[in-house]
């Protein structure tokens, strides 16, 4: 049955982009754009960290957080960036209609947030936005790798332009912060981060599924106040970039002093370990034992310990770490029990034992079937061996028969 439409209810007074962002119109060569800009001294703090620690205390990211794509990106020359966009899917009816941009000038932190009121004029967002990273050597983001660089980039070319940001020197905070925290947190999103790492809790934040049609409604109504906690939402997810920044640059040169959970110690420790840093790797495992990590991350941590005696030439102290991880169980003590029984059948050639290994890893949870089929294959072979050395002790203790 058809039922006729509600009557549409006009709003007489609702506040412009003028009146929320006042005297921030650019006029420039492609058009006008808003821009709004906040600066932020030496002593500002967001959260539980000073973004100017990176002018400072902490000029370039250390190897461990760099990676191969920003070894050489230093963050007084480097520009903060976060998006919002009319989706989160991308592709090229995607447009970015706010960006969130930053970096130190002159000894402040100047973050700019550069507005498309109108989508006839995305040219001028980004000429403006070329404008303001000119002369930035490098690129810091959460998930830009993935987002925001491809999806700017498509627009960019949409305009039959050329992307100008320090796309080659990228530092995407997201990958290492999985590294160290997502042992411990459910959840690695900004605002996860900031609220575990950084202390910080928003309060009245606008979730990020509904950016996308607050903006189409700005689109139809022209009533900036629908934007107004997106606005807030972009500003502080710059801010922190920054503070994220720091917190994960003291994680990695001062992983003791700054890590205050065992877990994230422990995978801090295991991400050196592959990095074949094993000094401070060890260190790392040792105090995330003396603290109180969750049984199967005690596994763990056993197995990485023993791991690292075994590359440092110490392995009669890494068997008993083992042996202690084999019998707690879990995915750490199926690990374990493996790595013991190939060591008794190949190197102490004590069959029986390494029998009792295989034996206690195939009882163990968590191995699949490919993992359960070697361990099968494993002890079949060791049973051949065992029956192989009672006939050849048997042989040996029966004396010749001369004719």
């Amino acid at each position: 049955m058809f039922s006729p439409p509600e009557p549409v209810q006009l709003r007489l007074e609702y506040t412009t982009i003028d009146d929320l962002w006042p005297a921030s119109r650019w006029d420039g060569p492609h058009g006008a754009v808003y821009c709004r800009e906040y600066r932020y001294g030496a002593a500002y703090r967001y959260g539980s960290e000073l973004p100017h620690h990176l002018l400072g205390r902490f000029t370039q990211p250390p190897p461990l957080i760099a990676g191969e794509d920003a070894q050489d990106l230093t963050f007084g020359d480097s520009l903060f960036l976060d998006t919002e966009t009319t989706g989160l899917s991308g592709g090229t009816g995607t447009y970015v209609f706010l960006i969130g941009a930053a970096r130190f000038i002159d000894g402040e932190f100047v973050l700019r947030q550069y507005f498309l009121h109108d989508l006839h004029q995305e040219r001028a967002l980004l000429h403006a936005l070329d404008e303001f990273a000119q002369g930035c050597t490098g690129l810091v983001s959460f998930n830009g790798k993935g987002f925001d660089v491809p999806l700017i980039a498509n627009r960019y070319i949409m305009q039959r332009s050329r992307l100008r940001l320090p796309a080659h020197c990228h530092l995407d905070l997201l990958w290492p912060a999985r590294r160290i925290w997502s042992r411990r947190l459910p959840s690695c999103a900004l605002t996860a981060l900031e609220r575990e790492v950084l202390a910080v809790e928003r309060r009245g934040d606008v979730p990020g599924a509904l950016i996308p049609e607050l903006y189409f409604r700005y689109l139809r109504s022209k009533d900036a106040s629908l934007l107004a906690a997106v606005f807030e939402h972009n500003r502080r997810d710059v801010l922190a970039l920054a503070s994220l920044a720091v917190a994960l640059c003291a994680a990695a040169l001062e992983p003791v002093e700054y890590l205050k959970h065992p877990v994230d110690l422990l995978a801090l420790g295991r991400l050196l370990l592959r990095r074949r840093e094993y000094a401070l790797a060890e260190h790392c495992h040792q105090q995330a034992l003396a603290g109180k990590l969750p049984r199967a991350e005690r596994g763990w941590a056993w197995v990485g310990l023993a791991d690292i005696y075994g590359r440092t030439e110490r392995r009669e102290e890494a068997l008993p770490l083992l042996q202690s991880a084999a019998r707690l169980g879990g995915p750490a003590g199926l690990e374990a029990a493996i790595r013991l029984a190939k060591y008794l059948e190949h190197q102490a050639r004590d069959y029986a034992a390494a029998a009792e290994m295989t034996a206690l890893a195939l009882g163990q949870q968590g191995a699949n079937r490919h993992v359960a089929a070697d361990l099968a294959h494993r002890m079949s072979r060791l049973q051949k061996k065992q029956t192989g050395a009672v006939i050849s002790a048997t042989e040996a203790a029966i004396p010749a028969v001369r004719p």
